[in-house]
Order: structure tokens, then sequence, then C-alpha cells
């Protein structure tokens, strides 16, 4: 994907060669183009309430706009909630959020609002809710993204979790899962960060761009479904989920679906809406 920054110049350098433009290509497209910035996780929680912490992030589809409800809920060892909920909103249309809180352990996150349309470039007209687990192993200042693939990856990793796998075992499990069954981009692709590291606007990595091409690619296979489309990309977002969740694998449909629909995304027009959007 070229991009354009905020300071409105083009970045086309290529950060390795570009051999093909076939439907499951967009990847390598991707991984070609450099992105431009306009602005990074074992078991349950511990309940220790001895340490401040400060949690910043941004919810995304496209980002979530301002006064989007953001809600971080601790989880016991058993990955269940407590009961405890701390609460906040996105304080800007890129989505960004921040909350102070006394905890160390596993936290659910859920962010829900209204969204930008990578492929219409305007606002979504409902309302998407996505979410996302992250584990807070000490205090201080740290950052978690809630994004497509931490949703996509939630089920699984509690479903893990629960066989008792440790944390970040079932994190990185359930995402490698996740990229095998969505086949987007180069067979054994790796863009080298976790789910809750990745942000579209965060700067030039090849894990925000793998985010912006699974946010845009599942969001042209809810239009081709047809019907009100917020509507069907939650109900598209939460079936993968649900099917990822007990053996990480998706049913024949779902996958040819997705497959179908990268091969009508437009990466070069996503990129421009978006600069538009953000300059």
């Amino acid at each position: 994907f070229p991009y354009t920054g905020a300071n409105g110049q083009s970045n086309r350098e290529g950060t390795g060669n570009m051999t093909s433009r076939s439907a499951r290509a967009i990847l390598v497209s991707i991984a070609a183009s450099s992105l431009a910035v306009f602005s990074s996780c074992g078991g349950g929680g511990s309940g220790d309430r001895d340490e401040q912490v400060t949690l910043a992030g941004v919810v995304e589809k496209g980002p979530f706009v301002l006064g989007s409800s953001v809600v971080i809920s601790p989880l016991d060892h058993r990955f269940n909630p407590t009961g405890e909920a701390y609460h906040t909103q996105t304080t800007s249309d890129l989505g960004t959020f921040r909350v102070d809180f006394r905890y160390l352990g596993a936290v659910a996150l859920e962010g829900n609002g209204y969204y930008y349309n990578e492929l219409s470039g305007a606002l979504s007209q409902s309302q998407l809710t996505l979410r996302a687990y992250h584990e807070i192993t000490a205090g201080g200042d740290q950052e978690a993204y809630i994004n497509i693939v931490t949703h996509l990856s939630a089920g699984r990793i509690r479903d893990l979790i629960e066989d008792g796998t440790g944390f970040g075992e079932a994190r990185d499990r359930a995402e490698l899962e996740l990229r095998t069954a969505l086949g987007l981009g180069p067979t054994g692709f790796d863009p080298g960060c976790s789910g809750i590291e990745m942000n579209v606007l965060g700067g030039q990595s090849l894990c925000n761009a793998y985010l912006l091409a699974v946010s845009s690619v599942l969001l042209q296979a809810a239009s081709q479904r047809g019907g009100p489309l917020d509507a069907a990309l939650q109900e598209l977002a939460n079936g993968i989920a649900i099917d990822l969740a007990d053996d990480g694998a998706l049913v024949e449909t779902t996958a040819a679906a997705v497959h179908e629909a990268e091969a009508a995304v437009d990466p070069e027009a996503i990129m421009q809406m978006l600069s538009d959007r953000l300059g």
C-alpha cells in the first residue's frame, strides 16, 4: 500500500520485490510499500491492586469515532470476569483512549462505536463491537490496541486458556491459526507482532499493514453478503471468531468468501481515502 502521510508526502519506497498483483498477493503488495504514520503479553488475573496502570491505545476497524465506548474488565485466574470494569471513551476520531486503574493480570477489552469505512471513505451507519484480551504484567504506562485481529482471535484464545494453555502461548497459537485460516498473503506469512500491538495509524511496519489488509478484506467480504453492511460485518466477524474458537479452522465457505473478497480489494484506493480522511 502506498501511503500519503500527514505532511502530504507520498511514501512509496519498497521493502521487498512485488512480483504479482493477483488475488492472493495483497499482502505482497503491502509488504512492498511503506506505511507513513499519523500519530506497542500466561494465565489469568493476579488480582494485584498495588500497581498503578495507565493503559492507552486505539480502537479501530477503521478508527472508531470520538466518544466511542471502551471497557476494560479484569479477569480471574480462570479467565472469568471479576465483576469490576473500567469505563472510558475514545478521545479523538483516531479511536484513541486512555484509562487509569490498579490491576495486574489478564483483562478483556471491548470497544463499541461508529467507525471509518475503508472501502467507502465514509463513516459507518451503525455501531460495531470489537473485543480483545490482554495481559498486564507490570504497572506504569503501556499500550493495547483493539482491532479486527484481536476480535477474530479472542474466542480461540479463551478456549485454549480454558484447556490449560498459558496466556502468551494461547495468544500466539490463536493468531497463527487465524493467519493460516484467512490465508491472506504468502504461505507462512508472519507479521512479527501480536494483534494487540497492531495499529493501522501506528507506524511503518508490516504488522500494521497486515491489520489494514485484514480489516479491508473482511469489510469487502461483508459487503458481498448483501443487506446492511455494518450488521453483515458484525455477523461475519463474530461468526469467524466463533468458528475458530474450538479448533482454529474455518469452514470452507467462509474461507472461500474471504479469498473472493481479497481479489476485489483495491489497495491504492483504500490508502488514498484513508489519507484524505486523516490528512
